[in-house]
């Protein structure tokens, strides 16, 4: 009989086509993890969350403790970079709000300049702290995962991404520009965050959607400067991207990461067969209308689905909304585990 395998085992080596006890679980969307109910158990809340590296590295840990979801990810949002970089941020009153950009003050890319004290700046090193006491906590146990803003993403929240989206036709050297101080700002980070101590970086690139940008537009603009930041990286990445991704997935595996994070518009079964053995596919439970909404036994039965269509890492289709009952997440850990069961018999 197969031994079980720690939760970061499996991970990697479902990663790397090395023998599992079963398909993992994790969480790969936009970089949030946590529930409300898990706040609530640990008596650590948002937005103190957000800025404290003890509270971040605990309630991140809670996850597991909590729901079995086998990941300690950091930090609850995609607005860290944007931060530092000197963007406004609304954090929200209520312990389920996740901070959004609320001013974008770049009009042109040359207005941004990225500090050589980059990583000293905002929340930057409140998460490389948390990773850093993770990694000495449980980082034999847990695959610690950072997120990451994507680099179309990231220069949306820098000029603004309707602005953005018009000068793709209208002026695309300003979009460029912004994209290229984006990536930039990426590779760096990045290294760090794997400097830190981080086993998988998550890039989530939001709107570099097929719902908001053609695929000519991905090749061509986005697709580049993630190769830059992956290069930057050197650990583990994903690579999510919301909405239908089925036309870019070869363009997105052209980047070198190891596993793609497809939300529930996208078929797995196409999905494997595009890609092949180029990258692991993660995903790709709804987060809203069946990990939010519905029952335990809905989750399974979606959770069987996606398994029974040969899906690599059993995971949410995006970020955890923090309203999520706990008991929806141990429904999809308890189907990656019963699955197997069944499979064996």
């Amino acid at each position: 009989m197969f031994n079980q395998l720690m939760p970061k085992e499996r991970l990697l080596n479902a990663l790397f086509g090395k023998p599992i006890d079963r398909v993992p679980t994790f969480c790969c969307g936009c970089s949030q993890t946590v529930t409300v109910e898990c706040m609530e158990a640990v008596g650590i809340y948002w937005p103190e969350a957000h800025k404290d590296p003890e509270k971040m590295a605990k309630l991140s840990a809670s996850v597991y403790e909590l729901t079995g979801l086998e990941v300690a990810g950091v930090p609850y949002c995609l607005t860290v970079e944007a931060e530092a970089l000197g963007c406004e941020i609304k954090w929200g009153e209520k312990r389920d709000a996740i901070p959004q950009v609320l001013r974008t003050p770049y009009a042109t890319p040359t207005e941004v300049e990225i500090p050589d004290n980059l990583l000293e700046l905002g929340r930057i090193p409140v998460v490389l702290e948390a990773i850093d006491i993770l990694k000495n906590t449980i980082g034999d146990i847990l695959p610690i995962a950072a997120g990451l803003t994507g680099p179309f993403s990231l220069a949306g929240h820098l000029c603004g991404i309707e602005n953005l989206l018009r000068w793709i036709i209208r002026a695309p050297e300003k979009v460029r520009g912004f994209i290229e101080v984006a990536s930039e700002t990426g590779s760096m980070y990045g290294k760090a965050l794997f400097e830190a101590g981080a086993d998988v970086v998550i890039i989530a690139d939001p709107t570099a959607s097929c719902d908001l940008i053609s695929p000519e537009t991905f090749k061509e603009l986005v697709k580049p400067a993630i190769v830059k930041v992956v290069k930057a990286i050197g650990v583990v990445t994903f690579l999510h991207i919301c909405g239908n991704t089925t036309p870019i997935l070869t363009e997105m595996a052209d980047t070198g990461v190891n596993s793609i994070s497809i939300d529930e518009k996208v078929n797995i079964t196409q999905a494997k067969a595009l890609l092949g053995n180029r990258a692991k596919v993660a995903g790709n439970i709804s987060t809203r209308s069946t990990l939010l909404l519905k029952k335990p036994e809905d989750v399974k039965e979606a959770c069987r689905k996606a398994l029974e269509a040969g899906v690599d890492i059993l995971a949410p289709g995006c970020g955890i909304a923090p309203g999520t009952p706990n008991i929806n997440i141990k429904a999809l850990v308890e189907a990656a585990r019963e699955f197997q069961r069944v499979r064996r018999e």
